[in-house]
Order: structure tokens, then sequence, then C-alpha cells
């Protein structure tokens, strides 16, 4: 039996990964699959793969090659989920910022430097034309971190996964002003070198699972509310979220590599560009 340990956040995408754990699929092919949930996201889950913590990550596209150009010894295995992120750009509920053009200038709130809000926000602001350097944040570890930071007016917005946000907007803790959709890829899946080098079959029968898993998910049934009941949502907007989401079972294009590549170089967060060869491993 063979042990890997996988990190991820405790969102929605990753429910095809908790059914095969539940379902025993992974079992099956005497794979013991360890699976961490990381509160603080990408940010946090790539630290933890870099360091060993955890062996495979799912992470946003954008943290991953980044950090690969950053010389993390890993590779990207896998597309996980092809439909581009869908963000909202929020304040607090009472805040007088009515639409994108007030934020100019304001601070915003990260769960962690060179995490996907912290990137996503760069990205925002890059694509709004606002002066890069004058841009201030603070990190607030999570996204009740971050809605406690807008309360407290120590950030006045932030950027997070519309879906994830949710309930806040319910409970009218926050408001959402704008949306910011992506232009690549949401997720993918990163592994450890060594992981790639010593543990190749195992890899390939746990891909095999997880690809088979994630084709057919949404045909579930019920799986809508499995996924509502589990996250405290409301059953409507899992179903719109499943419509909107697409998972993949094949590897990222080279095409959207260079971009990406392209936009963290606009944002000085990269000082040079790479391969894209280098980036990819396939099983």
């Amino acid at each position: 039996m063979k042990s890997l340990k996988v990190g991820g956040s405790p969102s929605p995408y990753n429910s095809p990964w908790h059914l095969a754990i539940e379902n025993k699929e992974f079992l099956k092919e005497e794979i013991n699959i360890i699976w961490k949930d990381f509160y603080s996201g990408s940010g946090e889950i790539i630290k933890a793969l870099r360091n060993g913590e955890i062996d495979i990550a799912i992470v946003a596209t954008e943290v991953a090659v980044k950090d690969i150009i950053s010389g993390n010894e890993t590779h990207i295995v896998q597309n996980f989920v092809e439909s581009p992120s869908s963000l909202g750009i929020y304040t607090n509920y009472d805040s007088p910022i009515k639409s994108v053009s007030d934020l100019e200038n304001k601070k915003f709130a990260i769960s962690h430097t060179c995490s996907s809000s912290h990137l996503k926000a760069l990205l925002n602001a890059n694509q709004q034309g606002w002066e890069l350097s004058d841009l201030d944040y603070e990190i607030a570890d999570n996204l009740k971190g971050a809605e406690k930071a807008l309360d407290e007016k120590r950030a006045d917005y932030f950027l997070w996964n519309k879906f994830d946000v949710e309930k806040y907007l319910e409970e009218q803790k926050l408001k959402k002003i704008a949306d910011y959709e992506g232009s690549w890829p949401s997720f993918v899946i990163v592994v450890r070198n060594p992981i790639l080098k010593f543990d190749y079959a195992d890899l390939r029968k746990l891909f095999s699972v997880l690809n088979e898993t994630t084709s057919s998910f949404k045909e579930i049934p019920g799986i809508e509310n499995k996924i509502a009941t589990k996250y405290n949502l409301k059953v409507e907007k899992v179903q719109q979220w499943l419509n909107e989401t697409q998972w993949s079972q094949t590897q990222i294009c080279e095409s959207e590599l260079d971009t990406i590549q392209q936009r963290l170089l606009e944002l000085r967060l990269i000082s040079m560009r790479i391969e894209t060869s280098c980036f990819c491993y396939n099983l």
C-alpha cells in the first residue's frame, strides 16, 4: 500500500477528490490518500509542497507557475479545473465604495504573499492601469480573516472565488462590486519531483481513478445536494456552479503557460521566462 499526502483548499472544487476517497476508489488501487485541507489557500499549499509536508498539491495555476520559476522542485502533472477562475471583488457591506474605479490607491486584503488572492489583485490592478508600486495590502490568512480585515477597516477590498464568498453575501457582511474573470485554467495538480521519480506507477493509478471520477462527477444523481449540505450552500447556487465548472483530464497547454509567464513578467513577479517544457511532466 502506497501512501501519498495530498493538499488542497476546503473548496467544492476538490469534491471529486473527496468523493473518490469516501468511496475507497484509491484504496482499491492500493493507494492510501492522506488529504489535508489548507484554509489559507494556494500560497500556503505551495509552501507545504516545497517543504515536503505534502506530495501532491491542487493550487491556482499562476501560483504553480511562479513557484516553479522560483526554483521549486515540482512539475505540473495535469490541469485540474479547466474553467477559468470566476472571482468577485468584495468590500465591506457598509462601504461607500461602489465601483472598481473607486479602488485605486485602496488597500486590499490577501491570504498570503504570492497567493492566488494576491496575484489576482495585482492582475486586476494592472488591467485597470494602476501604478503597481503604489499598491498596499493586508495579509489576512484566509477568507474569514479577509472579511474581518474589511470590517475592522484594515483593508478596503479583496478578490476571492465567488462561490466561497456566497454565505458572507447572504449574511450581508460583504457586497460584491464587480466580477473578475480569469484568462487561463483555474487549478492544476502539482507533484514533487522525488514522487515523480520513485512513484510513477502509483501516480498513474491515482490519476486514472481521479480522471474517471471527474469525467462523470456532474452526472452523479444528487451530487448538488451533497455539496450544498457539506458547504452549507443553496442547492440552486451549487447547480449554477456545477454548470460553470469544467474539470480536466489532460495536461495544461503550452500557450496558456506562455500567457501566464507574460502576465507575471508584466507584474514584475518573475525576472525571466523559462521553457514551457520545464513546467510539465506527462505521466
